[in-house]
């Protein structure tokens, strides 16, 4: 009360100065008799719009509200804020009130209303004689005597026999007193020398057994709904048994778990020991694995090697040594793609073709850094897993095709072509074949089918990689500039690893 706060302001203003004081409820400015202490105020306003609120969800057939006050000054301030609050909610066709009646008369007219009638009781010092009450006296004889379900907005009068309404609970604003008080204590909550305003919370406080009265359904109310007089459950009867036979239960299979892990771990730590062997073999086994397959892959690898140092050899036998050991290491470089990749990634057999693909073109281009700058290079990749044996001939076949079309697709003068463009793209064919094609918009091959053998010798490697060893086609087409036409299945050779 505001007597209490001014007792602390004025009579107690030695004790702890400088110590803010904690207000549950403000009415006005202490009565400061020494130096003004920090206000932590925590405001307990009405919530009249969430009890009309609940109302209309709990009772929605309700249009008609009736106001109950009392004729005092105090219970008209009451009566005004619900009446203002009902009209803006929209919730009630007709919103009226009784505050003009005696106490008798008010106790006849709630026990005689009208269906689809609600009403909310404010608060009730005198009736319209002059004659004092105390409001929740008057609360629980109108519960007792009304025809229709009445709403409060004071937990009080909630507890005295009310439906209920959306309210401030003490109990809960103790609680919430309490922990603003220890957040300070704890430096959680700073001042600065500032007053603090706070909202207490508002909770859904609701009569069990008055809700079942007037057929309201409790489970449409909020989960932080707090209900009086509700009937116990048949676990709220039996809880301290279940409870007690559960934990003695609980005992006895604790104590059974103990004797049967205590019996087995003897056997445990054998299977241990079996599973340790086992993983042992299994590891041994993958490390011959691995080691088999690095040497069929150095073996292959090699084998590639040689055969291309004789196709280079023998298509060009008059090649200088310069050139020839720079075309050898191009395509070396392009092998080694593949196992940069296949080590980058998780699979030990398996790359992707589409970012294969780009870094051998990458290879490419920087082999004929003159070309970089003028030649553009379009992709149109798909993402293609293909096996590590099928990746090493496709590098070289697209390395060949790619480095071809740079050193002769664009021969020329300069000011000849307004744009040069190179284009590779893979994807599956409807046959679920992969396929691969190199275009550019240089220079077409012309009628002499025997020109793609003079214009260069890898493009007889080419050939012979795409058909022996990936067993596919490669066709050629001259229609718009040139482009190569690779297919080939990516199923003749086995995934080992």
């Amino acid at each position: 009360s505001q007597e209490a706060v001014d007792f602390v302001a004025r009579d107690l203003a030695n004790l702890f100065p400088g110590a803010p004081m904690l207000i549950p409820g403000f009415e006005a400015e202490p009565a400061w008799t020494g130096p003004k202490r920090p206000l932590i105020v925590l405001l307990t306003e009405l919530n009249i719009a969430g009890t009309l609120r609940l109302a209309g969800d709990l009772f929605p057939a309700a249009h008609r509200l009736l106001v109950i006050t009392g004729n005092d000054g105090y219970s008209r301030l009451f009566l005004e804020q619900i009446v203002t609050e009902a009209e803006q909610s929209s919730r009630f066709d007709e919103v009226g009130h009784i505050a003009d009646l005696t106490y008798p008369q008010m106790l006849e007219t709630v026990e005689d209303l009208p269906p689809e009638t609600v009403a909310v009781f404010g608060t009730y010092f005198a009736d319209s004689a002059g004659e004092s009450f105390t409001p929740a006296a008057v609360a629980a004889k109108v519960a007792a005597r009304s025809s229709v379900p009445v709403f409060g907005i004071r937990d009080v009068h909630v507890m005295s026999g009310l439906v209920g309404g959306s309210v401030i609970v003490s109990t809960r604003l103790g609680e919430q007193t309490a922990e603003i008080a220890l957040d300070y204590l704890t430096g959680t909550l700073e001042l600065d020398g500032q007053d603090v305003a706070l909202e207490a919370e508002h909770f859904p406080l609701f009569d069990w057994q008055e809700l079942v009265r007037y057929g309201a359904d409790p489970r449409t109310l909020p989960d932080t709904t707090v209900f009086l007089n509700r009937p116990e459950t048949l676990w709220d009867t039996h809880r301290l048994t279940v409870i007690t036979a559960g934990s003695a239960f609980l005992v006895l299979v604790i104590l059974t778990v103990l004797v049967v892990i205590q019996n087995r771990k003897l056997q445990v730590a054998l299977r241990a020991q079996k599973q340790t062997e086992q993983q042992l073999t299994v590891t041994l086994n993958d490390k011959e694995t691995l080691i088999r397959e690095l040497y069929h892959r150095t073996n292959n690898n090699m084998q590639v090697i040689q055969g291309l140092l004789r196709s280079r050899m023998s298509a060009h036998p008059d090649l200088p040594l310069a050139e020839f050991v720079d075309d050898v290491i191009g395509q070396l470089q392009s092998m080694s793609q593949a196992q940069q990749q296949l080590f980058r990634g998780e699979h030990l057999s398996r790359i992707d073709l589409a970012e294969y693909l780009q870094s051998l073109v990458q290879v490419a281009r920087d082999r004929y850094p003159d070309q970089r700058s003028t030649i553009a290079f379009l992709f149109h990749l798909q993402s293609v897993p293909i096996l590590i044996d099928s990746a090493v001939p496709v590098g070289l076949v697209v390395y060949e095709l790619v480095t071809n079309a740079v050193r002769h697709a664009f021969t020329g003068e300069p000011d000849e072509w307004e744009s040069k463009e190179i284009d590779v793209t893979c994807d599956f064919t409807e046959a679920d074949e992969i396929e691969i094609r190199i275009s550019d918009n240089g220079l077409r091959w012309g009628p002499d089918p025997e020109r793609t053998r003079s214009i260069g010798g890898g493009l007889g490697l080419a050939t012979a990689l795409v058909e022996q060893q990936l067993r596919g086609t490669i066709e050629f087409d001259d229609s718009v500039g040139t482009t190569c036409i690779v297919r080939f299945r990516d199923d003749q050779y086995e995934e080992r690893v």
